[in-house]
């Protein structure tokens, strides 16, 4: 299995696993935390809409969102999901992987942004 395949078999892995639990755990440790959804999107960057859809289990987070909720209560994603070894294994891989490529990520983007702002100028 090549670097690539792997790791967009833990990606996998670790996107189907939240699928189902996520919005639970989401909204007991924010009511735990006292936080409304309002908050806890403003604290992620993100609209309180797509909070409110991810407890409802309507949609699921990407990874990187799943990141940035754990960073904001203090928890791992592991935690955050509250799954069993396997799937706890495989989202601390896939954590370790999202760690890896984030610098990567940026300097995409911001290559992107400077092409579109390059663009834009002619």
């Amino acid at each position: 299995m090549t670097p690539q395949h792997r790791s967009a078999t833990f990606i996998l892995v670790a996107a189907t696993t939240v699928t189902g639990k996520f919005g639970e755990r989401l909204k007991a440790l924010r009511e735990r935390a006292k936080v409304s959804q309002t908050e806890l999107a403003k604290g992620v960057h993100l609209s309180k809409a797509i909070v409110a859809r991810w407890e409802q289990g309507q949609t699921s987070p990407t990874l990187e969102n799943m990141h940035r909720v754990a960073g904001f209560f203090g928890v791992t994603l592991s935690e955050l999901v509250g799954e069993g070894p396997d799937e706890a294994a495989a989202l601390r891989e896939a954590e370790a992987l999202l760690q890896q490529w984030t610098p990567a990520l940026a300097a995409i983007r911001q290559v992107v942004h400077a092409a579109a702002a390059r663009k834009r100028e002619e």
